[in-house]
């Protein structure tokens, strides 16, 4: 049998199109995959979908007015989740919302539903995680700076949060592993690549203030300091907080 695959661009706005254009198709088993993927390891060919803003946001507005903002949500934290072969669930989710005209996100127990439902969720928890380990510093230019390489794309999710905390502040939220950077002027938040010249996948950022340094420097002796020997347990800090994130934590560093 002769399966329809399409391949969009890689973005939400692209996933959408592509959804859309199955979906007025009437295509069976539809297979969806982004431009990045190895062409080879497809048994079929694959047709190219532009992205057609005006298709993918009737889609949208279709599928909030059957499920409500919270399919929504859902659907988008799963897409960030960036797991690979998701895009078949994501699809069944969208066609299941808009066929039942309600959230479903009860429905666990339906494959297609509890794996877009597990991905988000495991954004979330990575969301979660961050509002409390992301580490602010300030630079020479007055900017707090923030970097981070969480495991899903998270950043424009998390940067809602540190406007209700910091919302007085200039900041910039960098994604080093994907070179994002979300930042915020104190008027709006921007969404978009991080320079080339901070594209290190490093913890090594924007040059920091004089007191920025000495206070990181307080903050590493007095960290030091306060932990009681008897009551050190590397493995219990490991499980609540993985080494991959030390690069990023003050404490963590020297």
């Amino acid at each position: 049998m002769s399966l329809s695959t399409y391949r969009y661009d890689g973005s939400f706005e692209g996933l959408l199109s592509a959804f859309a254009e199955a979906r007025l198709e009437g295509a069976a088993g539809p297979v969806f995959t982004p431009a990045s993927a190895v062409e080879g390891g497809l048994l079929w060919a694959a047709r190219e979908v532009p992205v057609c803003p005006a298709s993918a946001a009737a889609l949208w507005r279709d599928l909030v007015s059957a499920g409500g903002a919270e399919a929504g949500r859902t659907l988008t934290s799963a897409w960030l989740a960036e797991e690979p072969d998701l895009e078949a669930a994501l699809y069944g989710y969208c066609c299941l919302t808009l066929e039942r005209r309600q959230c479903l996100d009860a429905w666990a127990a339906q494959p297609a539903i509890g794996a877009v439902l597990a991905a988000a969720r495991r954004v979330g928890h990575e969301v979660h995680r961050f509002q409390g380990i992301l580490r602010f510093a300030e630079t020479r230019s007055g900017w707090y700076y923030a970097a981070c390489e969480p495991d899903h794309n998270i950043i424009v999710l998390l940067a809602p949060h540190f406007v209700g905390r910091l919302g007085d502040q200039r900041w910039a939220i960098h994604d080093c592993r994907r070179d994002l950077v979300v930042c915020w002027d104190g008027q709006e938040l921007r969404p978009g690549r991080a320079p080339s010249s901070s594209s290190e996948g490093s913890a090594v950022g924007p040059a920091l203030s004089e007191a920025e340094v000495a206070t990181q420097s307080q903050w590493r002796r007095y960290h030091r300091h306060i932990a009681i020997d008897s009551r050190r347990n590397p493995r219990l800090q490991r499980r609540c907080l993985p080494r991959r994130y030390w690069p990023y934590l003050t404490e963590m560093q020297g």
